[in-house]
């Protein structure tokens, strides 16, 4: 029989495999057809669950004939119910931020992607170790399975661990290895820093759900198997702990260094229009000459410093590289593909490169043949615009401001101790809440 029952959890493992795909796919569909509905990926998440489930349950209960009585049903549609309010949830924090329109989320999805495929590449070791546990933690499934008897209280608790902790541990690391580049980078803009931590939160909560289950099913044994770990509702709370310290605290780092960063732009295109303007009020016209040629080097290095800082232009060209040396990955060359045509606008959505386009502007438009009455009326009118952008900018970015984001993100501190407090209220009742939804017996 364990042979008939290892053939169906390998079967279980390629459904699993196609909707992990068809998830990534339906994320990729949706940046490139610019959509952003959720019922597609919350399908595929809910389907996600109930294999997990089903898959412990064969390899535990191992009895067909008494399918619909140990199945736990009721807790299962309870876990898709709590699900789908995860993402009522990131929805209604969207909308309360003011990004929840189509061109915002499109933005969001796409940088999101990005810096996705630019984490693999710079932090190579956790993609390899995520991929070895998510391919290793199968096999040692069925180890389990094989080398012990039926209903054996190791292959309960390594089997609830294998596959409803292990895979959500490795979720929640590829998620913060994301999520924290992007809320403290100085290059990334508020709505792509808010939409983060707004589906982080919701990310963690999907993990939490998935925690549940064993911590419930199997609090005795963890007790016992493992005594010297923390009671089990504060290991279950820390992926919101996590989300806490590693994502909204250096939100307002990242969110200081982006108001520095583009006051420091706009201070040197101020900085160098006014000493550009210098050069007119010299008497002799090869003085001039010199200064102005002297100013335009100044723009060049500025944009050689800038663009040689940037990783945009180093991304694409390693993910081109990995195409060349796996072309059997088509997922790969669609993620590629969509990252190509939507390329202008990652540029555009970028600070660093908002800056650089803007200089290479300047520069193209002082031409040799520009005389110098044209010149002196363009650098004016150049003047005059980075006066207002520092005047919006500061009139923007006040007291006010930061007072409103602190509150805006009240939510987040708030939610998390919520759930922390029902997941320690779930951790003492166990026994009660195991009962009434008839959790495997």
């Amino acid at each position: 029989m364990k042979i008939i029952y290892t053939l169906i959890y390998i079967v279980t493992l390629i459904f699993l495999g196609i909707l992990g795909n068809k998830l990534i796919k339906t994320s990729l569909i949706q940046i490139k057809s610019k959509s952003t509905t959720f019922i597609n990926i919350f399908i595929i998440q809910s389907g996600i669950l109930f294999i997990s489930f089903f898959q412990y349950w064969l390899l535990t209960e191992v009895s067909f004939t008494s399918f619909f009585y140990s199945f736990p049903f009721r807790f299962l549609f309870l876990l898709i119910a709590l699900l789908f309010l995860t993402v009522i949830l990131n929805e209604i924090l969207l909308v309360s931020y003011g990004i929840a329109s189509h061109d915002r989320r499109h933005k969001i999805n796409l940088i999101n992607s990005y810096m996705g495929v630019q984490q693999s590449f710079v932090q190579p070791l956790i993609s390899t170790v995520t991929l070895l546990i998510a391919l290793l933690s199968p096999v040692v499934v069925l180890c389990l399975f094989w080398t012990h008897q039926l209903r054996d209280e190791k292959v309960f608790i390594w089997t609830a661990i294998l596959i409803f902790i292990l895979p959500q541990i490795n979720s929640i690391i590829m998620r913060l290895t994301i999520l924290v580049p992007i809320v403290t980078s100085e290059f990334i803009d508020d709505d792509v820093r808010k939409g983060n931590l707004s589906e982080s939160l919701s990310s963690m909560l999907y993990s939490i759900i998935f925690f549940i289950f064993p911590f419930i099913i199997l609090h005795k044994s963890f007790k016992v198997e493992f005594a010297w770990l923390p009671k089990l509702w504060i290991i279950a709370s820390i992926p919101l702990i996590l989300f806490l310290l590693i994502g909204v605290i250096p939100f307002f780092l990242g969110l200081n260094k982006y108001k520095t960063q583009f006051r420091d732009f706009l201070k040197f295109r101020k900085t160098w229009l006014d000493d550009f303007k210098h050069s007119f009020i010299l008497p002799v016209s090869e003085i001039k000459l010199n200064s102005q040629k002297d100013e335009l080097e100044k723009l060049d290095e500025m944009i050689n410093e800038q663009l040689a800082d940037n990783k945009i232009e180093e991304t694409y060209e390693k993910m081109k590289n990995r195409i060349q040396l796996m072309p059997q990955f088509t997922q790969l060359n669609q993620q590629y593909s969509i990252l190509q045509d939507e390329r202008k606008h990652i540029e555009k959505w970028n600070l660093q490169l908002s800056f650089v386009t803007k200089l290479k502007e300047l520069k193209d438009n002082i031409t040799p043949t520009l005389n110098q009455n044209d010149l002196e009326k363009y650098i004016d009118v150049c003047s005059s615009d980075v006066d207002k952008e520092i005047e919006n900018f500061d009139k923007l970015h006040n007291k006010k401001y930061n007072i409103i984001t602190v509150f805006k993100l009240l939510p987040y501190p708030l939610i998390s101790g919520l759930i922390i407090a029902i997941i320690k209220y779930v951790h003492n009742h166990y026994l009660e809440i195991s009962a009434l939804l008839n959790i495997f017996g």
